[in-house]
């Protein structure tokens, strides 16, 4: 067994018919599955997340959470448009406001 327990050599002699000299081992890994997804730790891109297993665009988001997979820029798309967040600034949906300075008469207070 190895020290950290993850690893254990099972074998015996005269065991594969190779002669009195002869056996076989096999080596077994522990591979914890340790939020209980089915999917082994080593493979997982989110080993402590049950609801994320893969993150195929690297982008840190896993792919059940990414609202753009493929795109390694955006994961998201907050009000909804198609276009991500990380494209333009109007994230709620509630468009730009626009800056217009007004000059009064002051003669005559009219615009």
């Amino acid at each position: 067994m190895s020290a950290d327990g993850s690893t254990v050599a099972i074998g015996a002699t005269e065991n594969n018919g190779g002669g009195t000299s002869s056996g076989l081992v096999r080596v077994f890994k522990f591979d914890p599955y340790s939020h209980g997804d089915g999917i082994s730790d080593t493979l997982d891109d989110f080993p402590n997340d049950s609801t994320e297993t893969a993150d195929t665009d690297a982008d840190g988001v896993g792919d059940n959470a990414d609202a753009f997979l493929g795109d390694p820029t955006e994961t998201t798309d907050t009000d909804g448009d198609g276009t991500g967040d990380n494209a333009y600034t109007d994230d709620d949906g509630g468009g730009s406001w626009i800056y217009i300075q007004f000059a009064s008469n002051p003669d005559t207070g009219e615009f």
